[in-house]
């Protein structure tokens, strides 16, 4: 069923049946099961917080999701994306102005119909202005829009809203639930808007959002600001671990993830468009053939970035190379932990690439396709090629081994030899 994005402001009435008739007339065909989560601000005067469930027929969930520190003035107002199976639904009281200008501010994201771009949000209160002018910034519905559209930037840190009264708090992005960012990244319409606009990015996991932030992420050359992006990881994995509703909620979006890796993911054997989707969808099978296995699935995409991260370089490098047609393509070897290295093997095996060396580091052959003296015996029969050796590891004294080593082989001043160090993120995860 495709997932469709749907907002609708919940009449302030005393009477629920009334207002449960307003959701079953939004919904034009009301699926036999479907769970309604409703974001509320916590004040008693929310109407839309006293829907009966009995009154939206069989098979209807209601689930209330409130602000988390209680309610008034200095709470959030949470205007919130939360899933239904298949739908998305915003509910606001249409007594609440600044719930429905952000309700109205989110249809304008999904429609990008900018002639009804009105109103502003802002704080009247000094002392509110006090608090706040050293970590927010004032800007109007049209400013924040017209960032999003221009900025590639914008939608890497930003999946929801909050509007805290009628203040746009765009530095410091709060979310009611895991479950809202996973939502919304995985509405396949939203998503499409968002590819509309340029806005590639798919990897949102919690990012902070700034509005001066001009750094690009979705360049090819672009570092992953791992910390930042591990550390959200941990977070979900930690709601994973204890909610078997989201955990099988992530495994029924393999596919999605192959798209995602799609995205991030450079040819570096091919440039053949439909060889790479083939390489990238058996590495995602692979990468969820072990988070089948017990492996978590911040580790999964904790893999999968600081992949593609290093396929990125692989890929520069050898376009570079290709496009001298002087040097033969390099020969690569890639040193890291159990785990990825299996995965890795079993990449290049499918993909038939014979020029990139997978070597363990505990120097078993089992997992790796070859030791690191086996390495060395080919880096020796091959001194007329480039030899790139990128290391998994921030362990000083095993890339001083490595280095010491390979500069035996071949003189200190052959630039033939280049040696990388990746995030310690591999072996991170094998710790985990």
């Amino acid at each position: 069923m495709n997932s469709s994005l749907l907002s609708f402001v919940v009449p302030t009435v005393r009477d629920p049946a009334r207002i449960a008739g307003q959701i079953l007339r939004n919904f034009e065909c009301l699926e036999d099961q479907i769970e309604i989560v409703i974001i509320f601000d916590g004040r008693k005067i929310d109407f839309s917080s006293r829907i009966d469930p009995s009154l939206l027929g069989q098979g209807v969930k209601i689930e209330y999701s409130g602000v988390r520190g209680g309610a008034g003035p200095g709470a959030a107002r949470n205007i919130g994306l939360e899933v239904s199976t298949g739908r998305y639904v915003t509910f606001v009281d249409d007594d609440d102005d600044i719930g429905v200008d952000a309700y109205k501010l989110l249809d304008l994201l999904r429609t990008k119909d900018h002639s009804l771009l009105v109103g502003e949000f802002s704080h009247p209160t000094p002392s509110f202005e006090r608090r706040h002018s050293n970590r927010c910034e004032r800007v109007t519905v049209e400013e924040y829009v017209r960032r999003i559209i221009s900025t590639e930037s914008c939608l890497n840190h930003c999946t929801g809203l909050i509007i805290n009264r009628r203040w746009l708090n765009v530095a410091r992005m709060r979310f009611v639930d895991t479950r809202v960012v996973e939502d919304l990244m995985f509405s396949t319409e939203l998503l499409s808007k968002l590819e509309d606009l340029n806005l590639t990015n798919l990897f949102r996991y919690g990012y902070k959002f700034h509005p001066q932030s001009t750094k690009n992420i979705n360049s090819a050359s672009a570092v992953i600001d791992v910390i930042r992006v591990k550390q959200a990881l941990q977070d979900l994995d930690t709601h994973l671990r204890t909610d078997t509703n989201i955990k099988r909620y992530v495994q029924d979006r393999v596919e999605y993830l192959e798209t995602l890796a799609l995205s991030r993911l450079p040819a570096f054997v091919t440039t053949n468009p439909r060889d790479r989707l083939g390489n990238v969808k058996t590495m995602t099978r692979l990468m969820f053939t072990l988070f089948k296995t017990k492996v978590s699935l911040c580790q999964v995409v904790s893999l999968l970035l600081s992949l593609s991260a290093l396929m990125g370089r692989l890929s520069r490098s050898l376009r570079r190379m290709q496009s001298t047609l002087i040097e033969p393509l390099p020969t690569i070897a890639i040193y890291c932990s159990g785990a990825l290295s299996e995965v890795l093997r079993s990449y290049l095996l499918k993909i038939g690439n014979e020029k990139i060396y997978v070597i363990d580091d505990n120097f078993s052959e089992i997992n790796g396709n070859v030791t690191l003296g086996q390495f060395f015996e080919i880096c020796e029969s091959n001194r007329n090629h480039r030899i790139y050796i990128l290391i998994a590891n921030i362990n000083k004294p095993v890339i001083k081994k490595i280095t010491e080593r390979v500069l035996n082989i071949f003189p200190a001043d052959d630039f033939s030899v280049e040696i990388q160090s990746l995030p310690a993120i591999f072996h991170e995860n094998r710790r985990a």
